[in-house]
C-alpha cells in the first residue's frame, strides 16, 4: 500500500478525549478499516526494509520501528499538527508545544511477541498509543501516576488505573506517567506507540515542570 494514501486518508477527525487518570486521556481515534490499513502499511514497510521484527526500544524485544520516511512523517504529524489543539487543551503543564523529534514503533504482544512489560516511564515528553489490533486476553495497560527521575520507584499515591484497549482506541499521556502491561493470557495485541519530544527540553525526567507534576516532590515541600 502507498504510504501517501496513509497520509491523505488516515488523519483523524475531531474527537472527544476523556480523562482516565491524571495526565492520561483516551478516545476512539480510528475505525477498524483505518486500523487495518495503517497496520498493513507498517508491516509492509517492515517486510520491504528488513524482512523481520526487531527490538523497537530498550524494554521490548518484539516490534517494528517506523523507518519508512513517509510513515514516520505521518506519525510525527499526528500530534505536531492534527492533534495539536487537544494537546494544548489537555496538557497545560507542558512548558511549550514545539515538538522537535519523535520515535514511532509498532509493539506486539502475544505468544510470539512481548508477553508483558515492566513498570517504567517513557523516553518522551508526550506519548500517543494507538491500538490497531486486539483479540488478546490480558496485556492491559496500567497507570500508577507521574514521577520525576528521583521518585520513579516510589510507591503509588493512588490506586492503579487499568485500561483495556479496543481496536482504534488511543491514549495520550505524559511520558513521565508510570505504567506497565499485564501478562498476556492468549491472543494478540498490536499498538502503534509514538514518543514525542519537546524542543530544548531534557528527556531524563529531571525537568522542573515534570517535578511539579510529581506527587512525591510535593510531599517534600
Amino acid at each position: 500500500m502507498s504510504q501517501s494514501k496513509i497520509l491523505k486518508d488516515h488523519l483523524p477527525e475531531k474527537k472527544h478525549w476523556r480523562k482516565i487518570a491524571p495526565h492520561v486521556f483516551a478516545t476512539s481515534l480510528f475505525n477498524p478499516d483505518q486500523c487495518e490499513r495503517i497496520l498493513e502499511a507498517i508491516e509492509d514497510q517492515s517486510a520491504s526494509l528488513s524482512g523481520n521484527y526487531g527490538q523497537p526500544n530498550s524494554m521490548q524485544d518484539y516490534g517494528i520501528i517506523l523507518e519508512d520516511e513517509n510513515l514516520s512523517k505521518w506519525a510525527g504529524a499526528l500530534v505536531e499538527k492534527e492533534l495539536k489543539r487537544p494537546v494544548i487543551n489537555l496538557f497545560s503543564c507542558l512548558p511549550h508545544y514545539e515538538f522537535c523529534d519523535h520515535h514511532a514503533f509498532l509493539t506486539i504482544y502475544g505468544n510470539e511477541g512481548n508477553t508483558d512489560l515492566a513498570l517504567h516511564v517513557d523516553a518522551s515528553h508526550l506519548t500517543l498509543n494507538i491500538c490497531l489490533y486486539n483479540d488478546a486476553r490480558g496485556a492491559e495497560l496500567v497507570f500508577t501516576g507521574s514521577r520525576c527521575r528521583s521518585h520513579l520507584d516510589d510507591a503509588s499515591d493512588r490506586p492503579p488505573v487499568l485500561f483495556k484497549f479496543n481496536r482504534g482506541d488511543a491514549l495520550l499521556h505524559l511520558g513521565s506517567q508510570r505504567h506497565f502491561v499485564t501478562e498476556i493470557d492468549s491472543g494478540c495485541r498490536k499498538n502503534l506507540v509514538i514518543w514525542y519530544r519537546l524542543d530544548k527540553e531534557r528527556i531524563d525526567q529531571t525537568n522542573d515542570w515534570i517535578k511539579a507534576e510529581c506527587p512525591a516532590c510535593h510531599c517534600l515541600t
